[in-house]
């Protein structure tokens, strides 16, 4: 279980600790746990590449960035999309257990693309999270804490079994790249057709009218590719 502190003494002064260079941890199979101080700003390539034996995160770090590289071993020859050869830091780790601490303000790029945790929770700290951040997490089902405040960058959820809740609940006006996309059908000018006038004669009221707004469940339904055959 390693705890990475905030900061470290050496020769009687105090530092932040600040970076983990390129390949640190790499395959060190002894390593069950990590813990990502605050103070961190950048985490090298490959930092904790193929810790196989890796399963619980705890990321503290405020706003961090993930050094970009390449694992061509991933790499589709037959696809056009980029994203696939690119990952993040924890590649081959197995991490399922995710702790994102409550100062945490920015989700880097990559954070755990392809990794194997099925739920998030995100703090009311986080205010963006970064392109292609859970890209591919094939079995993340649930994340909690998402709300209209957060800016949520492309790719964010794309391959997830999210994916399809995540297009429902930007409908109702999430931040997209910094562009509010506000989809509340009800705040739309009512159409004529939904117009009704019924008159109670059993109860000899005068007549009454009815608006009746579109419904954003039965229309604009979003589509997919995937198949979620146990989920509702």
């Amino acid at each position: 279980d390693v705890v990475i502190p905030n900061t470290i003494s050496f020769e009687g002064r105090d530092y932040a600790v600040t970076e983990i260079d390129s390949k640190v941890f790499m395959e060190a199979n002894s390593i069950t746990a990590i813990t990502i101080p605050e103070n961190m700003v950048k985490i090298g390539s490959q930092a904790f590449m193929m810790c196989t034996n890796l399963r619980k995160l705890t990321y503290n770090a405020r706003n961090c960035e993930f050094e970009e590289w390449k694992y061509f071993g991933m790499s589709m020859s037959s696809s056009s999309d980029t994203r696939l050869i690119y990952s993040n830091q924890f590649v081959g780790s197995p991490i399922y257990d995710v702790i994102i601490g409550p100062n945490v303000e920015v989700i880097p790029e990559k954070f755990l693309s392809r990794c194997g945790q099925a739920y998030i929770s995100l703090p009311p700290s986080v205010k963006r999270i970064k392109k292609n951040a859970f890209f591919g997490c094939t079995s993340l089902a649930k994340v909690d804490g998402l709300h209209s405040g957060i800016v949520v960058e492309g790719g964010v959820f794309d391959g997830t079994a999210f994916y399809e809740q995540y297009l429902a609940m930007k409908k109702t006006g999430f931040k997209q790249n910094d562009n509010y996309v506000d989809a509340t059908l009800s705040s739309q000018p009512v159409q004529q057709n939904a117009v009704v006038q019924q008159t109670v004669a059993k109860q000899q009221q005068p007549a009454t009218t009815a608006i009746v707004n579109p419904d954003a469940v039965d229309i604009d339904i979003p589509s997919g590719t995937s198949s979620l055959e146990n989920t509702f």
